[in-house]
């Protein structure tokens, strides 16, 4: 297994429709035998496309609440019971939260309520934090009860929205070559806003 770094720019409609731009960089190996294996494979590369409508996902923000807890138990009414996956309530309203924020333009006070949301539940640990770029913000951090275990962390601005999030495995896993805890995917977010054209933002 080896991290394979992208730069990711994507630009979506009301109708799901855009473009796509991926330009993928050479892995990062967790060690010698993830070298070996991926030593005669290509990586990197630009790949882009525009995409019709419906081909891309959009989130319509404009019925998510923006009372912070109003906004959790939206979210926790939302959740699939019929199809468990073994997390907790906890754990669903950090991927909610992270999924309102992730390509998207959410509004400054939907934000705000999401950030204050995640501050007072009491079952997701946060703490101040630097993304990789280092722009000031907090971690929230919860462990996946699934399977090998994992943690999800996300770095939030009260104002900006979404800066970084990683995923660290927290148990062996033989398909990767290092020894937990390890960081095994992160990302950073540049930025979001809304323009009037699928070309390229400067």
């Amino acid at each position: 297994m080896v991290l394979a770094p992208q730069d990711r720019e994507i630009w979506i409609a009301a109708d799901g429709s855009g473009r796509l731009k991926v330009t993928r960089h050479n892995p990062v190996f967790f060690g010698q035998n993830d070298r070996a294996e991926w030593a005669h494979q290509t990586v990197a590369g630009v790949a882009d496309d525009a995409r019709m409508p419906g081909q891309l996902g959009y989130t319509d923000l404009s019925s998510v609440p923006t009372e912070p807890t109003a906004l959790r138990a939206a979210i926790i009414a939302g959740i699939d019971r019929t199809a468990p996956d073994g997390e907790s309530d906890d754990y669903d309203v950090l991927k909610a939260a992270r999924d309102y924020l992730w390509e998207t333009v959410p509004p400054v006070a939907l934000r705000r309520a999401i950030f204050d949301m995640l501050m007072a539940s009491p079952g997701i640990p946060h703490r101040a934090a630097r993304d990789r770029l280092g722009r000031s913000g907090t971690a929230f951090s919860i462990d996946s009860s699934r399977g090998t275990r994992t943690r999800l962390t996300t770095i939030l601005a009260r104002d900006q929205g979404l800066l970084g999030e990683e995923q660290t495995l927290l148990d062996h896993d033989d398909a990767i070559d290092a020894t937990p805890p390890v960081v095994i995917g992160y990302a950073t977010y540049l930025d979001a806003q809304l323009v009037g054209t699928t070309e390229d933002v400067k």
